[in-house]
């Protein structure tokens, strides 16, 4: 795994690489500037994830500048936003995951390997049509889907549900070319089950809509992870 942070603080290059130092990660540090900015697009291919740690103004510009070649490519960005429309405008530009600083020492490197087994999982999604990932935090369950959400989706979906306490269940993964919408308003009925203790991750607003018209509060609806957790 082959990991490019870029930063304007010296400090911090030096701060990461110690993070995750011999976690079987190469890491690559630069610090923010015109060369950088000019040989970016080559420099891009030679990695497999990016770490920006940047002023916001500074990150939504180079960020915009990674989607214009790499439209895929994760990218998770180190923040001190205290604002959540901060943190939801910087999350609407097109990253992966956002880590508030300060953070435990820990939690970068957790935060890589997410990324790295959302990726594998996608791999395995275009093989049986969907993956479903999952993971506890906080006493939380959060639920990925990815691929076609289909009636074989549903049935997983379900017993994950109703085997958690809470639940984040992110549907941005969900692929809108094939949208199966009874098996959205099915997975909405399996949501209204649990009272107010489900979350939704979601930015698509056909998607939203059919589950608002289905019954789901949309105050229970997020953009991101991070705002879902936050909420309960």
């Amino acid at each position: 795994m082959k990991v490019l942070f870029i930063t304007n603080i010296l400090l911090q290059i030096n701060r990461i690489s110690s993070l995750i130092r011999d976690k079987g990660i190469e890491l690559k540090a630069f610090l923010l500037n015109n060369t950088i900015l000019k040989n970016l697009t080559n420099l891009l291919k030679e990695f497999d994830l990016i770490i920006l740690d940047l002023p916001t103004p500074y990150l939504k510009e180079l960020v915009n500048k990674i989607r214009e070649t790499e439209k895929n490519k994760p990218i998770i960005v180190l923040g001190n936003e205290e604002n959540y429309k901060d943190i939801i405008e910087i999350s609407k530009i097109g990253i992966s995951k956002y880590l508030k600083k300060p953070f435990d020492p820990g939690i970068l490197e957790k935060y890589i390997k997410e990324v790295i087994i959302s990726d594998e999982i996608n791999e395995r999604s275009q093989k049986k049509g969907f993956a479903i990932y999952t993971r506890n935090v906080n006493k939380i369950t959060i639920i990925n889907i990815l691929g076609y959400l289909q009636q074989e989706t549903v049935e997983e979906v379900k017993k994950i549900i109703e085997n958690s306490e809470k639940v984040a269940i992110s549907l941005n993964g969900i692929s809108s070319m094939s949208l199966d919408v009874n098996a959205l308003k099915e997975i909405s009925n399996i949501l209204k089950n649990k009272g107010d203790n489900y979350r939704i991750i979601l930015v698509r607003e056909k998607i939203k809509n059919i589950l608002v018209e289905e019954g789901i509060k949309e105050s229970l609806i997020y953009l991101n992870e991070f705002l879902a957790i936050k909420s309960f």
